[in-house]
């Protein structure tokens, strides 16, 4: 039988590839990009990694690897007559998880952004301010699945790099202009939620919140309802949003842990990126702020080691009368969970008392922590029961919690069981009204319940305002309310159709 030679070429390939046991590329490809090649050795999902390289004169200078990579564009996008390649790598699963890094050609190449991409498969390369060098527009899927969509239905929102200092860095909110243009009208054909979110989220990116709120009355009525339910936290979700990448942008490495929120802390108008920056067992608080192109850091606002550092972390963005934000803190560090407030600045950090934001973060809290036990007590997803002994455990922290949140019970203007409260999650807060004699701090919280004993995970939404008076220089809450928040993503189905 005669063997075509390609044929008898790829079974000696296979015969050499078992005998040194090394699983050979099946497709391997060279491109050119100005003066380099582009070489992919592709295995599509199988072993080893698919590999992309730069070359130049048999000398290797890049190889990316992952599970499937791909060279997406060759041009010169900095205007600087020096090409630059966009290339991808990308994991695997389902909407994620793309990495694009983008290479100037000089010798040797240099790489002048990185960026992890989640859901999304390229990265496009246009000119937004009509000047310098082009601008790169990647996605945020900060949303994506979140306020009761599904991923098709999430929008992704635009995050936008810039050159600045001879890399691309994130800048999103340097264009308001070119982010208004993207907004969708309610009178566009096929119009959808995710259209409402993606335009009501562009105009707080470009600062302009009163544009979002008027946006909002344009719309269908299941869809201002829905988007007026989740608006509290839409806003303390894009509240980093473009500024996240600061701590890099200071220095600090890639390993780190970062999170934080954004907010104009120091001074009122300004914007500025209070970090938690987590390293072995250590972790500090430091307050990031721009100078011309260069991102500074504050020294040290807090310092924590040991488990400490894993339970406290920035979490809410408050605007107070003054125009500046305070931040409130997530802490679980001591087992139950607190909301101490911060009054931020360069120099230091201090925890505000008698404060009536303060003071009604502390009513949160105390309730939170009964519910953080209750769950924990009737949670049945585990492989593994709960012993007796944690059962009495768990009985004894939600008898204790519950005492201590009774007195705040007691101000509710309904009844709430305690002792039955399987969810109290906090979202969003805010400081409605502030006076020197009387305060209302608002927000929006999720609730559910214990049932039969067990824990339901069917929760609802409601509104939380608490009543605070200054009585004698000392601030007290006088009253609290929950009040049902209506409109789901769901509603809007009818209008999309």
């Amino acid at each position: 039988m005669k063997v075509h030679p390609l044929v008898l070429a790829l079974l000696m390939a296979g015969w050499a590839a078992a005998q040194d046991n090394q699983p050979q590329p099946l497709k391997v490809t060279t491109k050119t990009c100005g003066s380099y090649s582009v070489r992919l050795a592709e295995n599509g999902f199988d072993e080893p990694d698919d590999k992309v390289s730069l070359i130049k004169n048999g000398k290797t200078y890049v190889t990316l690897s992952d599970t499937m990579v791909e060279m997406q564009q060759c041009g010169d996008i900095t205007g600087d007559g020096i090409p630059e390649v966009v290339l991808m790598q990308f994991s695997g699963g389902a909407h994620c998880c793309a990495t694009h890094s983008v290479y100037s050609l000089t010798t040797p190449p240099r790489r002048i952004l990185e960026t992890f991409t989640g859901h999304g498969d390229s990265l496009e390369v246009e000119q937004l301010d009509g000047r310098g060098p082009k601008e790169i527009v990647n996605t945020d899927w900060r949303f994506a699945y979140d306020l009761g969509m599904s991923f098709a239905d999430s929008p992704a929102l635009p995050r936008i790099y810039s050159l600045v200092g001879g890399q691309y860095v994130e800048n999103t909110r340097a264009f308001p202009a070119w982010l208004l243009k993207q907004v969708t009208p309610a009178s566009a054909k096929n119009f959808a939620g995710g259209d409402a979110l993606y335009s009501y989220s562009l105009y707080l990116l470009a600062g302009k919140p009163a544009a979002a709120d008027a946006y909002l009355k344009t719309l269908p009525k299941t869809y201002a309802a829905w988007l007026n339910n989740y608006a509290p936290d839409i806003r303390q979700r894009l509240s980093s949003a473009g500024i996240e990448d600061w701590p890099a942008r200071a220095g600090v490495p890639d390993s780190a842990r970062v999170s934080g929120i954004g907010g104009s802390f120091s001074r009122a108008g300004t914007l500025e990126y209070l970090g938690l920056i987590g390293s072995g067992q250590q972790a500090t608080l430091r307050l990031y702020r721009a100078e011309g192109n260069k991102i500074v850091g504050s020294g040290a606002l807090a310092t924590f080691t040991g488990s400490d550092q894993q339970g406290w972390f920035p979490s809410f963005t408050v605007r107070r009368s003054t125009g500046r934000d305070d931040a409130v803190v997530a802490d679980r560090s001591g087992g139950g969970l607190g909301y101490p407030v911060y009054r931020v600045g360069p120099q230091g950090a201090t925890r505000l008392t008698n404060d009536p934001l303060a003071v009604a973060s502390g009513l949160l809290a105390d309730v939170s922590t009964v519910a953080q036990y209750v769950q924990r007590r009737y949670d049945d997803s585990s492989d593994k029961p709960l012993s007796a002994a944690q059962i009495a455990e768990l009985d004894r922290k939600i008898s204790l919690s519950a005492a201590r949140a009774q007195p705040w019970a007691a101000l509710l203007s309904s009844k709430i069981d305690l002792p039955k409260l399987g969810m109290f999650s906090v979202n969003a807060l805010e400081v409605s009204r502030e006076t020197a004699q009387s305060a209302l701090v608002a927000g929006t919280v999720e609730i559910a319940s214990v049932k039969d004993n067990k824990l339901s995970y069917d929760s609802g939404r409601y509104t939380v305002a608490i009543f605070l008076e200054n009585r004698g220089g000392t601030w007290m809450v006088s009253k609290w309310q929950l009040t049902p928040r209506t409109g789901n993503f769901e509603d809007t189905y009818p209008a999309q159709q």
